[in-house]
């Protein structure tokens, strides 16, 4: 009897810590900056500090369960991904410029 209480207990306890999700803000901070990598943060200068800031608040908040951190772990990684954005759009439009004035040129 007292290995089926024992087996039982082990069982509970394995089905409820299995059953333990990550908090809803810590999955969107995480895909926030899972985004902004996507996007290549990483490889733009204007970037690349929002992006270390929003990883260093990303391990902070998984540390400490912290939903602040995560908060701001996903507007730091937002930026990194919207400077990149920008960053990227800027490229395409100079692109596009030499193209218009060499075109113009002819």
């Amino acid at each position: 009897m007292r290995h089926v209480r024992l087996s039982l207990l082990l069982c509970v306890l394995g089905c409820a810590t299995a059953q333990q999700q990550a908090p809803k803000w810590l999955n969107d901070a995480q895909g926030a900056v899972q985004a902004a990598q996507a996007a290549g943060a990483d490889q733009v200068p204007a970037a690349q500090e929002a992006l270390s800031k929003a990883n260093q608040a990303l391990t902070k908040a998984k540390a400490s369960l912290n939903a602040m951190q995560g908060t701001l772990a996903t507007s730091q990684a937002d930026l990194a991904k919207n400077l990149t954005t920008e960053s990227k759009n800027k490229a395409n439009l100079q692109s596009a410029m030499n193209t218009l004035n060499g075109l113009k040129a002819q």
